[in-house]
């Protein structure tokens, strides 16, 4: 399951995702979390969990296509992934 969000700060929409994955059953899941652009202030909490964070380090709406395609390799190597997004 890769949860997908804009970054991973530490606003309402970040906390909601680090509830989440805390809550998941892992015998069903295996939560992923990825975030588009900086700041990454919850991923030492949420790796704490033993969550993989991945961020893709985006600059700007410029770099949308390329986060597009990271995002789509990501998923190849996961088949039936689901993905949720913040």
């Amino acid at each position: 399951m890769l949860l997908l969000l804009e970054s991973f700060g530490r606003g309402g929409a970040e906390r909601v995702v680090l509830t989440t994955v805390a809550a998941l059953d892992r015998t069903r899941f295996r939560p992923e979390v990825v975030h588009l652009f900086a700041p990454d202030g919850l991923a030492e909490e949420c790796r704490a969990l033993g969550v993989e964070v991945h961020g893709l380090g985006l600059r700007g709406p410029e770099d949308l296509v390329k986060g597009i395609l990271a995002v789509r390799r990501m998923l190849r190597t996961r088949p039936g992934a689901v993905v949720h997004t913040h």
